[in-house]
């Protein structure tokens, strides 16, 4: 909770070492900070298969997901839903 506040105030000394792709034991954790976005959905870039969509963290404009059996290069996208 901590760091979602410093993130809010602008505040955080290390923003993409909470932010962004980083593997988490087997899993591909990806989290964003994106004000104004209702839902967050992350998709595969080459093939445009969903892949899931990222959970609101405590109410605030933090997303994140893990992905489980996804490859070591993957390279994905995101589609935001602000409305």
């Amino acid at each position: 909770m901590h760091e979602i506040q410093q993130l809010a105030n602008a505040a955080c000394p290390l923003p993409f070492g909470v932010l962004g792709p980083r593997w988490v034991k087997n899993a591909l954790s990806i989290s964003v900070w994106l004000p104004g976005a209702k839902q967050v959905s992350v998709f595969e870039h080459s093939t445009n298969k969903a892949l899931g969509t990222l959970n609101q963290v405590s109410n605030s404009a933090m997303f994140s997901i893990e992905l489980k059996d996804v490859a070591a290069d993957l390279v994905y996208g995101l589609e935001v839903t602000t409305a």
